[in-house]
């Protein structure tokens, strides 16, 4: 009786040293973070690839922030090149800083929809079961022959 006591407080010990803890992400002023420190696009994608649904979501995001950062480089280009001539002293087009106004609008709503997306990822990420996905260790206890025999698979 003191063995199978034993066993079972060795067992108990060894799945809590097992479980694993994931650090949350946290998505704040554009910037993903991860205790602290700022990850890149592709390092918070590499995090994911357990989580097909974060996974989406965040490549829908990062779709998103590519056309609001080709449309805002377009606006801000149509707007400072006007500027620039005023500044110099030449004509300007001011037809061209409206029209890069314009260009401008069309990239909110895209960058909009990069922070909602992001922030799903992020959320279903930090919400998913870090545990039931990433640990593959297999521990099974059964009557073998005259006793019991424990079989842990990793």
């Amino acid at each position: 009786m003191k063995t199978l006591f034993t066993l079972v407080l060795l067992l108990g010990l060894f799945q809590l040293s097992m479980a694993q803890t994931k650090p949350e992400l946290t998505f704040e002023r554009g910037r993903i973070e991860q205790e602290g420190v700022n990850l890149r696009m592709k390092e918070a994608m590499a995090l994911m690839q357990n989580y097909p649904e974060s996974l989406e979501y965040l490549k829908k995001a990062r779709t998103n922030n590519t056309f609001a950062g080709v449309f805002g480089f377009i606006g801000g280009y149509l707007i400072g090149y006007p500027l620039g001539q005023s500044i110099a002293g030449g004509d300007a087009n001011w037809g061209m800083a409206g029209a890069g106004a314009a260009v401008i609008l069309v990239a909110l709503p895209f960058h909009s929809a990069f922070k909602k997306n992001t922030q799903m990822a992020i959320e279903l990420y930090n919400q998913a079961d870090y545990k039931a996905l990433n640990n593959d260790v297999q521990v099974n206890i059964g009557l073998v022959g005259n006793g019991i025999g424990l079989k842990v698979t990793f």
